[in-house]
């Protein structure tokens, strides 16, 4: 791999604010976990609906905190500083945010649907597999994010180069991707055998699971142990999605010109930057 594609590398350019970034990377890691549980969604948009509306804007919220974080990661690479003005020209692209996330919904369905159909063929491999499209699509969603960062207004163009850069140069983002695709697949394993443990045949959601297992004298130490390996996961997810991120930026900042229609200021304020650099 080129060295300059290489978790170490990427390390070593936020070695000095790498512990404030993993916190930061954490924190939305436990946040999109939460935010995205099947269960908490079902009791508050079910049974709870008063609730609906703080729940959108607090989900409104991380996105765009997520957001603004991983284009401050962009300007790192770039070797800038990000300012408070950066942060509220991010707040500002929220609607932007939100219509690029609603056309990646219709890609994270397309990918879904052609999965199921792999399940229905090769049956519980398509599974591993599964897990590793969806988290390339994070290099997607990565290269939205810079191209909104850059100024790039049309949403539709942005989602569509950002999946041609995508596929265009998969190698690479395989490669820069693998650490993390490792470990989520390694988590999977971990969680599978975990719930089998727990669960006993049963088919319950996994806070019924728990719920049962806090009761028992024999499961309760393998309760402990999943939500063990879930703060684990959080973790090892947030150390390695910072330099993962870094290297999409990369990436992105190799090929970007020949992607999207980046306006004519920011392209000058870039190469103003690689010159003074150099």
């Amino acid at each position: 791999m080129n060295k300059q594609r290489s978790l170490r590398n990427a390390y070593e350019l936020v070695k000095t604010k790498y512990f404030r970034y993993l916190g930061i990377m954490f924190l939305f890691v436990v946040g999109s976990a939460l935010l995205s549980d099947q269960e908490l969604l079902n009791n508050i948009f079910i049974y709870h609906t008063e609730l609906s509306v703080p729940f959108m804007i607090l989900l409104l919220a991380e996105i765009v905190g997520r957001n603004t974080f991983v284009a401050m990661l962009l300007k790192r690479v770039r070797r800038e500083e990000y300012t408070r003005s950066d942060m509220i020209a991010s707040i500002k692209k929220t609607v932007m945010y939100l219509i690029t996330g609603l056309l990646m919904v219709v890609v994270d369905f397309a990918i879904l649907f052609i999965f199921s159909i792999f399940y229905q063929i090769i049956s519980i491999w398509a599974i591993p597999l599964f897990h590793i499209a969806y988290i390339m699509t994070l290099s997607i969603e990565a290269f939205i994010v810079f191209a909104i960062h850059d100024g790039v207004k049309n949403a539709f163009h942005i989602v569509c180069r950002s999946i041609k850069l995508w596929y265009h140069h998969g190698n690479e983002i395989v490669a820069v991707s693998f650490g993390y695709i490792a470990w989520a697949l390694i988590f999977l394993t971990i969680q599978n055998i975990m719930t089998a443990l727990l669960q006993k045949g049963a088919d319950v959601s996994e806070w019924e699971m728990l719920s049962t297992a806090f009761k028992s004298d024999t499961l309760i130490v393998y309760a402990f142990l999943y939500i063990g390996s879930k703060l684990l996961d959080f973790v090892v997810s947030a150390a390695l999605l910072v330099p993962t991120y870094i290297l999409y930026a990369r990436i992105y900042e190799t090929y970007y010109m020949q992607y999207y229609q980046i306006p004519i200021a920011q392209m000058v304020d870039v190469i103003d930057v690689e010159i003074t650099d150099s």
